[in-house]
């Protein structure tokens, strides 16, 4: 329920142990090394090997060129739980040991380029034959008979052929032509009057064409290269048929060295990059404080030549953040990692909006049959299936949060839109709020809990100045809102008369506590009429508050768009079924269907995104004043294997 103490850590290990130490935190993500400052008696290493490097890069390859052929896994699982498998380390080091995947690899590569040279003889087939089909009906063949000793066959493509061979024949130039198009011929002419010629063209603005070499005719061309592009086709389809055997037989397998190689990889990266006294190799790192004598022990079982001290500190370096929730507190880390971890000498503010987000959430559903289904799907999906961390803390939160709609919903009788009069007695007896037709009780439940989480907000902040040693402080500033916030409830509740009294004791409290606002918030201003004009000018701070106050009313808001648009989808679905012969009924139940999922999806959204909102907004900023940085171990990337 608070911020985990962590502790700044230098460990020294003699160099031939430092990589199997080093495999015992990576395994255990306990510690998040960091950056060594050089001393007089540290030298930093150099990097010698690239082994790892170039071994990590080689799967990825594979891994990635595989994933195209193979055999997708289909279904939910496959959906939620991914590519991660859990396997036992022992099964891991086995594989690593046992399976030649270099041969693999080499085998794959040669596959590819053999795609690529595939691919670029196809493409270039593909452009010859563009370039020939407009030729087809040439009646000459491209190599061997376009030119002779004493002729020159030119393809001309133009506009303004014709033209052109009237101006030949008016210069006298023999000629012999073949009209393959309305653009394009085939003309023979002397050798001695090809430059001529040229001039010609080059004045009606005429391209000579210039056609790949192939012998016979270009209709022939074209068909030789169709007939050698199926082919390539053919020899394609079996180099990828080669390729889906190789990744249904061995993808997996694959991954899971990608995963093991990479772990070496990043492990070796600190190792070989490291800092050194002699034989002795040092890192440094932060560590959570409960888990240091455990890892000492757990170093200890390795070898024995290493030695773990405390670190130095400097003036301005804050530790890193690592939240420590446990129980039905923990899934709401989610909402507080969505703002940012809150700095190392702030409050966790996780166990304080709990609560606050659970009433929250259900408000905005208000439905029990809503409720009831979300914590039902969220949990068999808990239950039936392995999901990584941060979707389970995800999954976590959604299962309470449908617990919370469940529970607001019977005080609401919100039971999928169904009228209360149609429901039994016991269940209609529960109802204590109607949103539809008596929205004001609702509004002002939704501004009570408002009040309710500011002023926790406002009392958080005092603890928050007594952990940093500014208790007085913090009393002073704070303690004077929260006399006026009380105020102002009392002479609410003393209106409605809930609270008993006379009125003016209660106007003689706001006006006490409008006091100490002026007395206390202007008290660091050196002179006395700054002081004053500090302490008036405050009391305009209230008009915030007030203004968070009514950003709570979205709850009412929410509440109504549940209940209003689930009664809608009945009536609809009702009146279709009756309209429609037949199949009504069916209509009817599709209908309420697809309309109770559009509505439960579109809702929990909206209920997630503004309740988690109104943390962010109106209470994380009375008292979280600065965010931190998140402690990120040095631990295994697991992408496709996970031991634990």
């Amino acid at each position: 329920m608070a911020i985990e103490t962590l502790d700044k850590v230098r460990l020294y290990i003699h160099h031939t142990k430092s990589a199997d130490v080093l495999s015992l935190l990576q395994k255990k993500g306990v510690m998040e090394l960091t950056e060594i400052k050089l001393g007089e008696s540290l030298i930093k290493r150099d990097q010698q090997s690239f082994q790892y490097n170039r071994e990590s890069s080689r799967l990825e390859f594979v891994v990635s060129f595989l994933s195209k052929y193979s055999s997708k896994k289909s279904g939910i699982r496959s959906v939620i739980e991914g590519d991660v498998r859990l396997m036992k380390e022992e099964s891991v080091h086995n594989l690593l040991d046992t399976f030649s995947y270099n041969e693999v690899i080499d085998r794959v590569q040669n596959l590819e380029k053999d795609l690529n040279t595939i691919a670029a003889r196809q493409k270039d087939l593909h452009e010859k034959e563009l370039q020939l089909i407009p030729w087809q009906r040439l009646s000459i063949p491209i190599n061997g008979g376009m030119h002779t000793r004493e002729t020159k066959t030119l393809l001309i493509k133009g506009k303004n052929c014709d033209e052109a061979i009237r101006r030949l024949i008016k210069d006298g130039i023999p000629y012999h032509n073949e009209v393959v198009s309305e653009v394009s011929q085939a003309l023979i002419v002397l050798n001695d009057d090809v430059e001529s010629v040229n001039e010609v063209f080059a004045a009606k603005h005429i391209d000579v064409v210039t056609l790949p070499s192939f012998f016979g005719t270009a209709s022939e061309a074209v068909l030789s290269m169709r007939s050698e592009i199926l082919k390539y086709d053919k020899r394609k389809a079996s180099t990828e048929g080669e390729l889906v055997s190789i990744a249904n037989s061995y993808l997996q397998k694959l991954k899971v060295l990608s995963d093991v190689m990479l772990w070496n990889k990043e492990k070796h990266e600190y190792v070989e990059t490291a800092h050194s006294t002699g034989e002795t190799v040092a890192f440094e790192g932060w560590i959570p404080r409960k888990l240091k004598d455990s890892t000492e022990r757990d170093i200890a079982k390795i070898t024995t030549l290493f030695a773990i001290e405390d670190a130095v500190i400097s003036e301005n370096e804050e530790p890193p953040v690592l939240l420590s929730n446990k129980g039905l507190i923990k899934p709401f880390e989610t909402i507080t990692k969505l703002y940012g971890v809150p700095g190392y000498k702030e409050l966790d503010p996780t166990p304080f909006l709990a609560p606050f987000f659970f009433i929250f959430f259900g408000l905005c559903l208000t439905d029990v049959g809503y409720g009831i289904t979300l914590a039902a799907v969220t949990g068999l999906i808990l239950f039936m299936f392995r999901v990584e961390a941060g979707l389970k803390q995800m999954l976590q939160l959604l299962l309470l949060g449908g617990v919370g709609s469940a529970t607001v919903g019977l005080f609401f009788a919100g039971y999928l839109g169904i009228d209360p009069s149609f429901l039994p007695e016991w269940l209609f007896a529960l109802q204590y709020f109607d949103p539809i037709a008596t929205p004001i009780p609702v509004l002002f439940l939704a501004l009570g809990l408002g009040v309710t989480q500011i002023m926790v907000g406002i009392i958080l902040k005092i603890f928050r100045e007594a952990k940093n040693g500014a208790l007085v402080s913090g009393l002073l500033d704070q303690v004077p809102w929260l006399l006026f916030f009380t105020s102002i409830i009392l002479i609410g509740l003393h209106a409605f008369g809930i609270v008993p009294g006379t009125d003016q004791w209660f106007t003689y409290f706001l006006y006490f506590s409008i006091a100490s606002l002026v007395l206390t918030q202007g008290r660091k201003e050196k002179s006395i009429g700054m002081k004053a004009f500090k302490g008036v000018a405050s009391l305009y701070d209230s008009v915030g508050y007030f203004s968070d106050i009514l950003s709570y009313s979205r709850l009412l808001a929410l509440g109504l768009a549940t209940t209003a648009l689930a009664f809608s989808i009945n009536l609809i679905a009702i009146l279709l079924g009756e309209m429609i012969p037949v199949v009504g009924g069916v209509v009817t139940v599709v209908i309420l269907v697809v309309g109770h999922i559009f509505n439960l999806g579109v809702n929990v959204l909206g209920a997630f995104i503004h309740s988690a909102r109104l943390q962010f907004v109106e209470f994380f900023g009375k008292f979280v004043m600065s965010t931190g940085k998140d402690f990120r171990a040095f631990k295994r990337t697991e992408r496709y294997v996970t031991t634990r």
